[in-house]
């Protein structure tokens, strides 16, 4: 085929036979699947001078719509539900399971570390390390690595980045209350998903029609993935048909 950029075309030559493979559903290591169940845990952190501002019941519910305290309604525009609603129910977001031994509850625990953040004299890298170190030392290796992704609501500080997300891999990570937002919470969450930024010709986020574009720090932002996203997540394998167009009538 040939890619015709000024016209944004693809042009398939007429005896070409076209197959359209969904790739991520099964990922050739067979790791961040993008189909089923997957537990969150959210980490609050309180540094020496400073903390992630949101109690922790109020980060569930904006994570998963727990419900803020008994008898609320629950948020209902949340990641789990966005995901779910997204994807045709084919992926959900499970909050990890409630250990009070281990300080768990609703899919969120606080660690403490031993940093001063406030005005960034230390490195993000280094807090994101210190993050991880005290996390392992309060529910142990074996319980981190079980979870599917792990999202860091880094204390308020002055800092020049709003969210990040490893591609491919476990871990993101949010700028104090932007960790409540849930356009944020899905785009870095995508990230993970393998997905890179959705954008247009000179701008890397341009493409406001997916999730995987500009972010919003709003509370109950109704967006999803565009549909080139959705087919690569494998949520349209049910719904699909292969046909060669010199041989169907």
């Amino acid at each position: 085929c040939v890619l015709d950029w000024d016209r944004f075309a693809v042009i398939i030559p007429p005896d070409s036979v076209v197959e359209l493979e969904t790739p991520a559903s099964t990922p050739r290591d067979g790791s961040r699947t993008t189909t089923g169940v997957k537990t969150v845990l959210v980490v609050r952190v309180m540094a020496s001078d400073t903390k992630t501002t949101a109690r922790p019941a109020k980060i569930a519910d904006e994570w998963f719509g727990t419900g803020t305290w008994p008898g609320t309604d629950p948020d209902e525009v949340n990641l789990r539900s966005k995901y779910r609603q997204c994807s045709y129910g084919k992926l959900s977001f499970n909050p990890a399971p409630d250990q009070p031994e281990l300080g768990i509850k609703n899919g969120v625990v606080t660690v403490g570390i031993d940093l001063k953040l406030r005005k960034k004299t230390v490195d993000d890298t280094v807090v994101e390390n210190h993050i991880m170190r005290a996390l392992t030392k309060k529910i142990g290796k074996r319980n981190r690595d079980g979870y599917d992704h792990i999202a860091f609501c880094f204390p308020r500080a002055d800092r020049n980045w709003k969210a990040y997300g490893y591609v491919g891999r476990q871990v993101t990570g949010f700028d104090d209350d932007i960790c409540l937002a849930v356009s944020y919470q899905m785009h870095e969450i995508g990230h993970n998903l393998r997905l890179q930024h959705s954008g247009t010709i000179g701008d890397e986020y341009g493409d406001d029609s997916c999730t995987m574009g500009y972010s919003v720090n709003e509370d109950n932002t109704n967006r999803c993935f565009s549909a080139p996203k959705s087919w690569f997540l494998g949520w349209y394998a049910d719904r699909h048909r292969s046909l060669n167009p010199l041989k169907t009538p």
